[in-house]
């Protein structure tokens, strides 16, 4: 079946070339107006108009995975099907491919992608449900009797990992709506410029620290001051638990009522001015209005206990749990190089 997807693929790509490349995202609007949520910071993304969303400056394997996606949602026709095609994921050999053409999507654009698996059912009137089920139905079954492990998982699922020095890292307060001390929680709020793109090869540049250079929002590689560098904007809840249960709010009091720290949660001092970084990152869903979906950059962070922020530290990357099995305090260099080559491995499964 891939061998046909890539014959296909080359002719979507010949017809890909005569359209504008990235049309969509140079339509997009950075907004640091109060967020929807509760972010910092939110990017104003234009809803999907095409499913799949093909471009002209696609890999080959970023075309090959979206003909993929569409290929099962048109043949497809109710969830005893999905789960039957769960099933047949069975082994490393049928899902390695998988792993390298989902891959190549999060790596394009890891928001094109998320916008793609949860909008393409109502673009898409082929589609007999959304992209999202079939995408989780394969995910549960990386790592489940497959032999992958959670480095790859992490490397395919994340979106961009970049090298970042920290340029402000401002705390706001954020109310949930309730009365009680715990329904306000403290958010810590980044502007950051990358030095390297690791993964990632569109992403969303917020604006950029005045103490840095000049602000300036717009696309990863749009920067007029600075060609090879980029600035980007994200933000964490500090009263989460760093590591597989991020999504998990730490709450627990003294005998007088006031919340007590939290040892394992992100804190304040996860990120700090003029802090140097390897972050790994993922889209988050704010909401939306008549023409827009919200979205800001969080800490991808299911797989690992560090929160998906590993501190740079006398030119040393920090990974005190030796996660990516190159050694907890790993010179900058030899860990780009590392990790690049992982991503190699997977690109060639």
């Amino acid at each position: 079946m891939m061998k046909n997807l890539k014959k296909t693929a080359k002719i979507i790509i010949a017809l890909a070339i005569l359209i504008p490349s990235f049309v969509r995202a140079q339509t997009r609007v950075m907004d640091t107006t109060s967020s929807i949520l509760w972010q910092c910071y939110q990017e104003r993304v234009p809803f999907l108009t095409t499913a799949p969303p093909y471009h002209g400056d696609m890999s080959l394997d970023a075309f090959i995975g979206y003909l993929w996606f569409d290929s099962v949602m048109r043949s497809l026709t109710s969830h005893a099907e999905v789960d039957s095609l769960k099933r047949q994921l069975n082994s490393f050999d049928t899902i390695k491919q998988f792993l390298r053409y989902y891959y190549a999507l999060t790596d394009y654009d890891a928001i094109l992608f998320r916008d793609y698996l949860s909008e393409g059912y109502y673009v898409n009137s082929s589609y007999p449900f959304s992209p999202l089920l079939v995408s989780n139905a394969v995910q549960s079954r990386i790592g489940y009797r497959t032999g992958v492990s959670a480095k790859i998982k992490f490397l395919v699922s994340s979106g961009p990992i970049l090298h970042i020095v920290a340029d402000d890292v401002e705390l706001q307060s954020h109310n949930y709506g309730g009365p009680a001390r715990d329904s306000i929680h403290t958010f810590a709020c980044i502007m950051a410029h990358v030095l390297d793109t690791i993964k990632g090869r569109h992403f969303l540049s917020g604006p950029c620290y005045d103490g840095y250079h000049s602000k300036k929002g717009g696309r990863s590689n749009e920067s007029a001051s600075l060609p090879t560098e980029s600035c980007i904007t994200f933000s964490y809840d500090t009263s989460f638990f760093r590591g597989p249960n991020n999504s998990v709010m730490y709450i627990d009091h003294d005998s007088l009522g006031n919340l007590l720290p939290c040892i394992p949660c992100y804190g304040s001092n996860a990120a700090i001015s003029g802090g140097e970084y390897i972050v790994s990152l993922i889209p988050y869903p704010l909401g939306r209005d008549t023409i827009s979906d919200f979205y800001s950059y969080v800490p991808f962070a299911p797989y690992e206990k560090t929160g998906g922020i590993f501190p740079v530290i006398e030119g040393n990357v920090q990974d005190p749990s030796n996660f990516f099995v190159y050694g907890t305090s790993v010179p900058i260099a030899d860990f780009e190089n590392d990790i690049k080559a992982d991503i190699s491995t997977i690109q060639s499964y």
